[in-house]
């Protein structure tokens, strides 16, 4: 395997705020010459069942087209690495054909998402065959360390998600912001029914919920006067995030169950951003983040409702732990670019974890 490594071909989707993207900046900054296979210019994010029903029946072609872009450009550039982002599109051929067309190349792939998640987004059609052709897997989930290796896979190294300093950072909000969209509960983020759950509790307060898929029918009246609705149902990201975030008085943060989420990439992009996060709680989170001292957890609708209280009563305690959980984030090298800097680490030198 190489030990020498310059060029990376990497695939993710790239556009502002997409993983992708960050991981470009971060290999392009530690000094990689970088090209790069766009996910979203095959696959776009689409809202609406029309739109969602047009790019199922379309689906093969596009990812035969898909996945020999990724064939030629890889064969193209002959990178050293090859980075493929989730890659539950790719076909095990595709991998096959470019480690038969670059002997020695290295072929790394990074999951934000489970690969034994039930959702059909996150499925991989060949798991088996898929893990046992990567020369390194890079997993967000701890569990999946154990399961990929029972499944033949080479080698797996954890690495935790992280955030993009270029995009999460204290934003005062502008007079716009700060009386038409401040309020004392946020969350930013897309429906799910367990979200909704959650929320119905807090909708006696000052709450305001952003984001895509939530829909009249899937929560109370009471819920939907919360839902603020923005173009195309677009994520408030960047910028325009933080502004939001800090207009608000708590920022609420939700794992994934059916994602077997321990820390989301929202546990590090709200404190990044210099706001107080109330989150839902795990063991690994916590040693992320001391509770109580840098931020906030809940395990139950109802300790979320009184969490929410308290801290809604107490803005000095929400002003320390939000500067403490931010000079905590800085000091403990949780960017993309240091988990770049860690998968690099780990490939040269050969380890396991």
């Amino acid at each position: 395997m190489k030990q020498h490594l310059e060029r990376i071909f990497l695939m993710a989707p790239v556009g502002p705020y997409a993983i992708g993207e960050s991981f470009l900046r971060a290999f392009s900054d530690l000094g990689f010459r970088v090209a790069c296979l766009n996910h979203l210019k095959y696959f776009p994010i689409v809202y609406g069942l029309p739109r969602r029903l047009i790019r199922r029946l379309s689906a093969r072609p596009i990812l035969d087209r898909y996945n020999r872009a990724l064939r030629d450009g890889a064969l193209w550039f002959r990178p050293d690495l090859v980075v493929i982002a989730k890659g539950n599109s790719v076909y095990p051929g595709t991998l096959e054909e470019i480690r038969e067309g670059l002997p020695g190349v290295v072929l790394v792939n990074i999951n934000y998402d489970d690969f034994l998640s039930p959702s059909p987004s996150n499925r991989f059609p060949d798991l088996e065959r898929t893990v046992r052709l990567y020369d390194w897997i890079f997993p967000s989930k701890v569990e999946n360390v154990a399961e990929l290796r029972q499944r033949g896979a080479r080698r797996v190294h954890y690495l935790p998600l992280g955030y993009d300093e270029t995009a999460h950072y204290p934003v005062l909000p502008g007079r716009e912001i700060f009386f038409r969209r401040r309020s004392q509960l946020i969350f930013a983020g897309t429906y799910t029914d367990e979200r909704a759950r959650h929320l119905e509790n807090l909708a006696k307060y000052d709450l305001a919920v952003w984001g895509a898929h939530w829909k009249r029918k899937n929560v109370s009246p009471e819920l939907w006067r919360r839902i603020r609705r923005t173009g195309n149902n677009r994520i408030l990201r960047g910028a325009e995030l933080s502004a939001v975030l800090n207009a608000s008085g708590i920022a609420l943060n939700f794992l994934r169950r059916d994602n077997r989420d321990t820390h989301n990439h929202r546990s590090f992009e709200l404190p990044a951003c210099g706001v107080f996060t109330l989150s839902q709680g795990s063991e690994e989170l916590k040693t992320f983040f001391a509770e109580g001292e840098e931020m906030a957890f809940f395990a139950s609708p109802e300790e979320l409702r009184e969490k929410a209280g308290y801290y809604l009563e107490h803005e000095g305690e929400r002003e320390r732990m939000a500067r403490a959980a931010r000079l905590r984030l800085q000091r403990g090298r949780h960017t993309i670019r240091d988990r770049a800097e860690s998968i690099l680490r780990v490939i040269r030198e050969g380890g396991e974890g």
